[in-house]
């Protein structure tokens, strides 16, 4: 249900909301919504987009409407006391199950950058993928880092989201 375009019987997400990671933080687990009106859909499922006459080239008809449906989702404003994050070493966040997560890596070298991420290593010589660092990393950094969320890829587990400890 959260897909609002279908191109080719083929469902995507086309509309999003961005969120800072400590807005993210915020958010309401569940209360993302495509609001997907039954004057809003079209035949197929897709929106009931803009009607233009010779084939979208044309003069516009005053009909239809936008070809992206309304979304929302509900974010707390409410100030929590955060926990402070464990501190754990390379393998032990390995065995911890995927989503959110509040563990700290401390002193992990960059030993390894790559296009889409970086490899770390922590002092017993184990390593895991860090995916999309939102900051900047060289080999050879020692970084401590903020866990805040664990996923896997082709079956490895790897690091979704963290944040840079001062």
């Amino acid at each position: 249900k959260r897909y609002s375009y279908k191109f080719f019987k083929i469902r995507n997400a086309i509309d999003h909301i961005i969120a800072s990671s400590s807005m993210f933080e915020r958010y309401i687990e569940g209360s993302f919504e495509v609001h997907r009106y039954s004057y809003l859909v079209a035949k197929y499922g897709n929106a009931n987009r803009w009607q233009v006459s010779k084939k979208g080239k044309g003069k516009h008809l005053g009909r239809g409407f936008s070809d992206h449906f309304a979304i929302s989702a509900y974010f707390s404003t409410n100030k929590k006391k955060r926990a402070e994050p464990k501190s754990v070493n390379i393998k032990e966040l390995i065995k911890k199950d995927n989503g959110r997560v509040n563990f700290l890596l401390e002193d992990v070298m960059i030993v390894h950058k790559g296009k889409f991420g970086v490899v770390i290593e922590d002092k017993n010589r184990d390593t895991i993928y860090m995916h999309r660092p939102d900051y900047s990393f060289e080999v050879g950094d020692i970084r401590s880092l903020h866990v805040k969320k664990i996923g896997e890829y082709k079956g490895k587990k790897q690091i979704t989201l963290s944040l840079e400890v001062p």
